[in-house]
Parts: C-alpha cells; structure tokens; sequence
C-alpha cells in the first residue's frame, strides 16, 4: 500500500520535487517521524498556496501549519474534506513530534491524507485551467 501511495505522489513530481520534507516521507525509519514529513510537507503546501493567493503576514510572523490554514481559510474557500484530512495531519504530527507514539496504521491514514492535499493542490495551482 506504501508503494502505492507513493507511486500516487510521483504523478505530481513537479509539486513533489520542490518539498525538501517530501523525500523522507517514505525514507523514514519509524512511523513518527515519516509522519513529522508529511506535516512539515503539508505545511509548505499551504505556505506556497496562501503565497500564491498573496495572503501575507508580518515580516517577523512565526507561521505553522495551523496558521497557514487559518489564514487561507479567511480569504479563499477550501473542501471540507482537505481541511479536515490537514487539521488531521496537525493532530497526528503534534503526536509524533512531541510523544512519538505513531504506529504504522496512522502513518498510513497521514500518507492517504496527503496525497488528497496535494492532488487538491494540484488541480487547484496546477492545472490547464487555473493557468
């Protein structure tokens, strides 16, 4: 199912290939710190999404991912769904980060959970028609 999940990814290399974190999503050896990736992943999405809307924030601002949603959030509208799969992803990664108590199964949910944002991304930033 990982093969698979990663195979999902690499059809949005473009969008991949610029997330430094998004290279030890699957290289990482326990499940705690794959999903401290896909958190720091996600985050750079939404950083690069609120970028691309012009959403700016004080020049000493110290952003997360919770403040990067919320930020969109107050100026575009977003799928339910994402937001749901990103505050999930706040949630599992604060877990990893601070208890480092992730199993496999969750690290698997979080991987399902990103391919949706960044396929979200993609058809949102990325495709014919927003160009």
């Amino acid at each position: 199912e990982l093969d698979e999940l990663r195979k999902k990814l690499m059809e949005h290399e473009q969008i991949i290939a610029n997330i430094n974190s998004a290279n030890f999503i699957f290289a990482a050896p326990s499940p705690s710190l794959g999903l401290i990736a896909i958190r720091v992943s996600t985050e750079t999405i939404m950083r690069n999404a609120c970028e691309i809307n012009g959403i700016t924030w004080k020049p000493n601002a110290r952003n997360t991912l919770i403040s990067y949603l919320q930020k969109y959030k107050s100026e575009k509208s977003m799928d339910s769904k994402v937001e749901s799969n990103i505050k999930s992803i706040i949630e599992l990664g604060n877990r990893a980060a601070h208890d480092f108590n992730v199993d496999w199964d969750e690290f698997r949910v979080a991987a399902n959970q990103f391919c949706e944002i960044v396929v979200w991304y993609s058809n949102t930033y990325y495709s014919e028609e927003s160009e």
